[in-house]
This record gives structure tokens, C-alpha cells and sequence, in this order.
């Protein structure tokens, strides 16, 4: 029997799971995704900075990264993640807070559009009353976004991490009531139940997570039209989805109106669902079903 666990990942409401389609396709997309310093965005660790020490209980995380369109910063202590988008030229900087006395750790990776993501960079900031203020505790520098997106443009105007195509101001796709789970970052916890009327827009994955115990299955399915999109899903082993390294413990792509994994698990821990579409640009609706 598969153990659903009330308790939750990183700091996400319970929500819902999974989608998968299937167009007709010969063989499996290679997305690259196995191997975050050769994927094909050839994303590397963002550029960071932040003071070491600092009497706040704030701290600015600034940095670049390169070939990304947001960054994810996680506190290695708490697991909370933060997505934020880059500002316009490529940086980024993220207020988060630090527990007062004590010291924090975080991990900051690259996400490309693409969804592929790098490895981290790391830096640790420690509260001390008795340092001097940081120069630019807030972050108030940087280039400005602007309201909406300019479709035609191949930039990403408003700052969201989507360019053109990919954003939903351009290609019209409204996402559906679980999100955000567009990374393997603050990922939304389910229980058993169907989940109907979820969507996978443009350049958009959706991650759900759940805990299983020694022995436990897992059986999740998902219906939808393989005419309108052709979606795939996978399961991962927490860890790895988040290190975005090593391979997926089971995988669905067929050419059916659905996709089903039904997986004995080897060890008891948290377990991410990938959905997403065969074509980067594809988008529709399925329903998902977790047993």
C-alpha cells in the first residue's frame, strides 16, 4: 500500500498531482535533463554574493546567472525554496530571512527556460549583532521589468522567466489551480484522490510530491486527449530531482489517451511526479488519478 503522509515538503499547501499524454511519437524525448553542466541550456552555477556576516535578520542574495531565466535559492536548514525570476541583463537578488544568532546555509541554482537547471552555487550568512550594516541590505538596484510582456520581441519584459512564447500573456494559456510546481523546488504534496482539470502550458512541467514508506506502491494515471497534447510523466526519487541527476525510478510515455506508473518502492522517502509535454510548446488539459 502506498503511505501518504499529511506532513509537507519545503513550506507548499497540499495539492494536487499529476499529468501525462501521448501524441504519436516513435521514440522518447532526450531533454536532456540527466546531467545539469551538459544539458543542452550548458547551464553553470549561478554567480553569487551575499556578506557574510550581518547584524539583520534579512539578507540580499545578488548574483548572475548566466543562460538562466530564474533561480531557485533553497535554505539548506529549513528546505524552503524561492523561485525568482532575473532581472533584465541577467542578474538577480532575493531578500530571505535568517534565523537571529545563528547561521544559514543556501543553495542557489540556475533554471533555464527549458526547465533544465544547474548545479548550485553555496554561501552561508551569519546573523551577528556585532558586525558592521551591509552596504545594500535591500534590493533596490538592478534593471526594471515592466508590466506586461511585449510579445514579438524574443525577451522577457516583465521579468517572469518566460519569453514570447512561453509566457502566458503571449500564448494565451491559463495554468491550472495547483500551481506554482513548475520545478523540483517547494513541491506540492498530495494525497489519494482524482485531481480533474489540470494544465500543462508552454514551457511548463508540473512537479507533485509525495512520501512513501518501505514497500510502498505507488499508482498514479493520468487520462487526457493525445490529439490536443502529448504528455509524459516520471517518478524520481527526491534527491536526484532536485540535484536534477541520475534517472527517473519508472517512466510512461505511450501513445494512448493515458499514462500509468505503478511502482514498488525500494526504500521508504519523499518521491517527486514530473509531468510534462512531449513538444516544449505543447498545452492541455488531463486529469489525475492517485490510487
Amino acid at each position: 500500500m502506498l503511505y501518504w503522509s499529511p506532513v509537507r515538503l519545503a513550506s507548499c499547501s497540499i495539492l494536487g498531482f499529476l499529468l501525462v499524454s501521448s501524441a504519436c511519437k516513435v521514440d522518447p524525448p532526450d531533454d536532456g535533463k540527466t546531467n545539469p553542466d551538459a544539458g543542452p541550456s550548458g547551464l553553470r552555477a549561478p554567480r553569487v554574493e551575499a556578506p557574510e556576516r550581518t547584524p539583520l535578520t534579512t539578507v540580499a542574495i545578488r548574483g548572475r546567472a548566466d543562460g538562466a531565466s530564474r533561480v531557485v535559492i533553497k535554505d539548506e536548514e529549513t528546505q524552503d525554496a524561492t523561485v525568482s525570476p532575473l532581472l533584465p541583463g541577467g542578474d538577480f537578488c532575493v531578500e530571505t530571512m535568517i534565523p537571529a544568532g545563528a547561521a544559514s546555509s543556501f543553495l542557489v541554482y540556475g533554471v533555464a527556460e527549458d526547465g533544465n537547471i544547474s548545479e548550485p552555487a553555496s554561501l552561508q550568512v551569519t546573523h551577528d549583532n556585532n558586525s558592521p550594516p551591509p552596504a545594500n541590505p535591500k534590493c533596490t538596484d538592478g534593471g526594471e521589468c515592466a508590466a506586461e510582456e511585449e510579445c514579438g520581441n524574443d525577451a522577457d519584459d516583465d521579468c517572469n522567466g518566460f519569453r514570447d512564447e512561453c509566457d502566458p500573456q503571449c500564448n494565451g494559456c491559463e495554468d491550472d489551480y495547483l500551481e506554482p510546481n513548475d520545478t523540483p523546488f517547494s513541491v506540492p504534496m498530495i494525497t489519494a484522490d482524482t485531481y480533474p482539470d489540470l494544465k500543462i502550458c508552454p514551457c511548463r512541467e508540473d512537479w507533485f510530491s509525495f512520501l512513501v514508506g518501505e514497500g510502498g506502491r505507488i499508482n498514479a494515471t493520468i487520462s487526457f486527449d493525445h490529439v490536443a497534447i502529448d504528455i509524459d510523466m516520471e517518478l524520481w526519487r527526491a534527491a536526484d530531482a532536485e540535484a536534477h541527476s541520475g534517472q527517473p525510478v519508472a517512466s510512461s510515455r505511450s501513445t494512448n489517451d493515458s499514462e500509468e506508473i505503478d511502482y514498488t518502492s525500494t526504500g521508504p522517502g519523499a518521491y517527486y511526479l514530473r509531468i510534462y509535454s512531449f513538444r516544449a510548446d505543447g498545452q492541455g488539459s488531463y486529469t489525475l488519478r492517485v490510487d
